[in-house]
């Protein structure tokens, strides 16, 4: 009788050993695939940005914005002042602005 209770037990034990084993390797699969989705992350780390909310957005810059370093200009002896230029930069006083748009208000409003 004392050998079945050993071999019993050791059928016990054996089940439980597989069943960890098991378990360990479910874990170590999860890891694994965790793994690999941190590496992805690092290589393109928009894909992580986008899984968080963030959402991609590029600020579109006009050609017609007045830089006042003249960067796109090759040589500096070119500058005689700072303020030269075309002079399209002011066409309007502030006074025909404003009535423009109290024109424009006064519109919408008679819709």
């Amino acid at each position: 009788m004392p050998e079945d209770t050993t071999t019993a037990e050791q059928v016990e034990l054996m089940k439980e050993l597989v069943g960890e084993v098991r378990n360990m390797r479910q874990r170590i699969e999860a890891l694994e695939q965790e793994n690999s989705n941190l590496r992805k992350a690092v290589d393109d780390p928009e894909t992580i940005m986008r899984k968080h909310g963030w959402k991609k957005f590029q600020t579109p810059h006009a050609d017609e914005t007045f830089d006042p370093l003249n960067r796109a200009v090759a040589d500096s002896s070119a500058f005689s002042t700072p303020f030269e230029g075309s002079g399209d930069l002011f066409l309007k006083s502030r006074d025909e602005q404003l009535r423009e748009w109290e024109d424009a208000e006064r519109q919408v409003k008679s819709r």
